[in-house]
């Protein structure tokens, strides 16, 4: 009698054991319309559970098509030049965040062991909808206080949000099948872009300080540029406004060997047709590194990232 209970117990259990769920054998019956799922696969949970993101964060790349996303690219004929390199381009790395902004509100909802472990991973669409909705909500409240700013580098600046404003909103519109409309239209953003370019400004641009700045003050000319304004750099060409750029820099003491220090001063002065000052922009940087070329090059990129927030202050347009 006790063998064959002990039989029928170890029936029933290996039966059990070896009846695989249905969220493994056919997920997309499994799962239901609020949410979205995905199936990992790993040693353990928490591989499983990591690979089940991975796998969530693959559909929002291939089944969200971003129609409106590309959509927004093309009608920046003209704009796009001003969004590329290290400008505002929307790089892999700002889409993979993005993403990731999606997954905040993905869980753990099953998992199952035989051999390899498996993990159903879920995001409920109208959370995952709500956490997009934040992130919306602030750049939309970036883009709207540059367009009340109404000045050239504030448009051109609120034009480039609208590539990773678009890119989450499709993702919105997967969840909920929905968008969220913006405060301030594309459409008006680039009408103001257009007057701006319209007006024909003409920029004389004078540099001083050591030839090795050159690569910061071509940095700062094309961002001129970008923005539709014409840069001369002989004092006889007409222009509406000149801007004096400078940059030095100076070796400082470290007690620490094998390693150098450097303050890197960088100066902007704008002027008006009849030579009165309008603007102007500063800012020193110290770098510590085993050499100069490396201090260089971390300021380098800092410069680069102050010039294009500060641009407004040379108070040009």
């Amino acid at each position: 009698m006790n063998k064959l209970v002990l039989l029928l117990i170890l029936f029933y259990s290996m039966n059990s054991w070896g009846k695989v769920p249905s969220w493994i054998s056919n997920l997309e019956k499994s799962c239901p319309k609020t949410e979205i799922c995905a199936v990992g696969v790993g040693r353990d949970l928490n591989q499983a559970s990591a690979q089940g993101r991975e796998e969530l964060a693959k559909i929002f790349k291939v089944k969200v098509a971003s129609d409106t996303f590309i959509k927004t690219r093309s009608e920046m004929t003209g704009t796009s030049e001003f969004i590329e390199g290290d400008i505002f381009e929307v790089s892999e790395k700002d889409i993979t965040e993005l993403t990731d902004v999606v997954l905040e509100g993905s869980f753990l909802k099953k998992s199952y062991a035989k051999n390899k472990t498996y993990a159903l991973i879920v995001l409920n669409r109208e959370d995952g909808a709500r956490i997009i909705k934040g992130k919306i909500d602030t750049i939309d409240e970036k883009i709207e206080n540059l367009y009340k700013e109404g000045r050239r580098g504030s448009i051109f600046k609120a034009i480039g949000f609208f590539i990773p404003r678009e890119e989450l909103n499709a993702k919105y519109d997967f969840l909920v099948r929905n968008k969220v409309p913006p405060r301030v239209s594309l459409k008006r953003l680039l009408e103001l872009k257009k007057k701006f370019l319209d007006k024909k400004v003409t920029i004389y641009m004078a540099s001083k300080g050591p030839a090795r700045h050159k690569e910061i003050r071509d940095f700062f000319t094309s961002l001129l540029l970008k923005m539709g304004y014409r840069v001369v750099t002989s004092k006889s060409e007409k222009h509406n406004y000149s801007v004096d750029f400078y940059l030095d820099w100076k070796e400082q003491y470290l007690k620490v060997s094998g390693f150098v220090k450097y303050q890197y001063d960088l100066k902007l002065y704008s002027y008006n047709v009849v030579k009165i000052k309008i603007g102007n922009v500063s800012e020193t940087i110290t770098e510590t590194g085993r050499n100069f070329n490396q201090c260089y090059r971390r300021a380098k990129n800092r410069f680069k990232k102050y010039l294009l927030e500060n641009i407004n202050d040379i108070n040009l347009d």
